[in-house]
């Protein structure tokens, strides 16, 4: 029986022993009862004696749990194991437990970042091109072709982008294009104007242009004669002419009878041939044509940007206007 019962380990402390019903030790793996004296066996541990089959006591200091079972003689077998061992394995068991769960939440924390990051994203997207459209950039567009929600708003949002361009563009041309003549209004010559005055300002930029002013003469005189629909035929004829002679420059109608044209690069060198071309197309229909308001006169004024001159492209504007007033009152003393 000894042989059995020193067989009996648990954890690294654990160990079985033999007592009688009153608790005296017969038989124990690490205590020689059969050596020791009789005042030297070990008193009978409070607790041992417990009607429950799990007891608690403590021996020599050490706090102990264990079980009994009863045998036919009437003993007790005892199995008992340090309490500190039986905690630590549940600590082990426990710190485990949380390194699992903590290794379980990172994965989770960062699994669940990418998938709120493959929605935020484009949400993101979303929210930038809604603040770019308020501030009245339209050059924006959405890279997010899922085919959930989000996906189908981002293409609505790209597709409205695009028609607000078309439809904004469309407002502009009607914004800047006169009414009669189909060519840029004052507007348009104000707003070229202005941003031909950032390029003068601009210290690494140096450009090269020449602005034509052109008045059409007789206009009262047709319209008083003919009534204003003849007036309006012979506005578009002569508008028409200096587009056909100035055709890589834009050309802007600034006032009743009054245009003027912006020319810069091939036209800029050719300006005075093209001025002289204009002149000559001009008399050929006063040859050609029999009505009044088919034949063209205008007048014109030419003036060249001379940055060493020139502040502004309103002195450039001015001194051609200036010329072309001049032109037309030499005219009139001729025909006079």
């Amino acid at each position: 029986m000894a042989d059995e019962v020193n067989n009996i380990r648990l954890y690294d402390h654990g160990y079985a022993f033999i007592n009688d019903s009153k608790g005296n030790i017969i038989y124990h793996p690490e205590i020689d009862i059969l050596t020791l004296d009789e005042d030297k066996i070990p008193p009978v541990p409070e607790g041992l004696l417990s009607d429950s089959s799990l007891v608690k006591y403590t021996f020599d200091g050490v706090e102990k749990e264990g079980a009994w079972l009863p045998l036919k003689n009437g003993m007790r077998l005892n199995v008992c194991v340090p309490v500190s061992e039986i905690n630590s394995s549940w600590h082990r068991l426990v710190i485990q437990m949380i390194c699992l769960a903590a290794v379980l939440l990172l994965v989770t924390i960062i699994l669940t970042l990418q998938f709120a990051g493959q929605i935020t994203k484009p949400l993101q997207d979303l929210t930038q091109a809604a603040e770019q459209l308020d501030e009245g950039n339209y050059d924006i567009r959405i890279d997010y072709d899922g085919n959930d929600e989000v996906g189908v708003l981002s293409h609505t949002v790209n597709r409205l982008v695009t028609h607000l361009k078309k439809y904004i563009g469309d407002l502009n041309d009607l914004a800047y294009a006169d009414a009669l003549t189909s060519v840029h209004n004052k507007g348009a010559f104000d707003k070229y104007i202005a941003d031909l005055q950032i390029r003068i300002e601009d210290p690494e930029d140096s450009p090269e242009f020449a602005v034509a002013v052109f008045d059409c003469d007789d206009l009262k005189q047709i319209n008083d004669n003919f009534g204003h629909g003849k007036g309006d035929v012979y506005l578009k004829n002569s508008c028409s002419l200096i587009c056909r002679i100035f055709s890589h420059s834009p050309v802007f109608r600034t006032g009743g009878d009054e245009f003027a044209v912006v020319m810069q690069k091939d036209d800029y060198r050719n300006r005075d041939e093209l001025m002289c071309a204009l002149d000559e197309a001009a008399a050929q229909t006063l040859i050609d044509e029999k009505n009044k308001w088919d034949q063209i006169r205008v007048s014109g004024g030419l003036a060249v940007y001379d940055p060493e001159e020139d502040t502004y492209v309103d002195d450039v504007v001015r001194r051609a206007d200036k010329r072309m007033y001049d032109s037309k009152l030499a005219r009139k003393s001729i025909r006079i």
